[in-house]
């Protein structure tokens, strides 16, 4: 993967009274036409592997995943 800009949705948080409402849509919708704008052709973001409702969330819109960070706790 060869680019040299891209955008990055940093930590979202809907609250439960406003999910399943198209927010998580209509904020990812802004977040591509801006970044077309800019000449941005990638958007990344990350989402905790045990959220299971995000990930839905965020491949209904289009995204795939595409990079599995791991971690060894040590306590």
């Amino acid at each position: 993967m060869e680019h040299e800009f891209h955008s990055y949705l940093g930590f979202m948080y809907v609250s439960t009274d406003f999910r399943r409402k198209g927010i998580n849509g209509e904020i990812i919708e802004l977040l591509k036409s801006w970044s077309l704008e800019k000449g941005v052709k990638n958007l990344y973001l990350e989402v905790y592997a045990q959220n299971t409702a995000a990930m839905k969330a965020y491949q209904k819109v289009g995204f795939d995943p595409c990079l599995l960070e791991m971690k060894l706790s040590l306590d």
